[in-house]
């Protein structure tokens, strides 16, 4: 019997009526036997899906432990590490970097933050600024110019050699700009 729709998709067939079983009724127990206390089988085979379920459940609650601590271990070793590079000398910048190699080796005015220029023309910087031209008798190309413009000084510095080629004040205003 084929019960298809219209549209392709099957249903349910009419329900037809169940024959009614004959249930016997309820066995009461001889007189002997209720004065003794029942007792309750249990059947093992039941029994053995809640054991695996509570396994299941504590090896599932114990791996979420182990991720969890896992996870605050790695955030605890990633912000200690990020601590010690805040303080460490190669997490300054460049500029700020120059400017403590040469306050380590002459003394720099502390109440202004220096501007720092690379010397890529020596020769052109001497032509240029002919008042100051004996202040950069000694410059070469690479070395680093720091300028405190409150303090009127300058110093040339080379990284190469870790030195102090000139240092002293600087008229910058009959200085050109190169």
């Amino acid at each position: 019997m084929d019960f298809r729709t219209d549209r392709g998709r099957y249903h349910n067939p009419p329900r037809q009526p169940r024959p009614v079983a004959h249930v016997p009724p309820p066995r009461t127990p001889p007189a002997a036997e209720t004065s003794e206390p029942e007792k309750r089988v249990r059947k093992t085979s039941s029994r053995r899906p809640n054991n695996l379920k509570r396994s299941v459940q504590v090896i599932v609650a114990l791996l979420l432990l182990a991720i969890i601590a896992w996870l605050v271990h790695g955030y605890i070793t990633t912000k200690d590490q990020l601590e010690k590079q805040k303080h460490s000398p190669s997490a300054q910048t460049p500029t700020q970097q120059t400017i403590s190699k040469v306050s380590a080796l002459v003394d720099v005015p502390t109440n202004e933050t220096p501007t720092l220029a690379n010397i890529s023309n020596a020769d052109a910087l001497r032509k240029l600024s002919k008042f100051n031209a004996s202040f950069f008798a000694d410059a070469e190309n690479g070395d680093i110019l720091l300028v405190y413009t409150k303090n009127n000084k300058a110093i040339v510095y080379r990284p190469s050699t870790n030195k102090i080629i000139a240092s002293g004040p600087y008229d910058f205003a009959s200085a050109t700009t190169p």
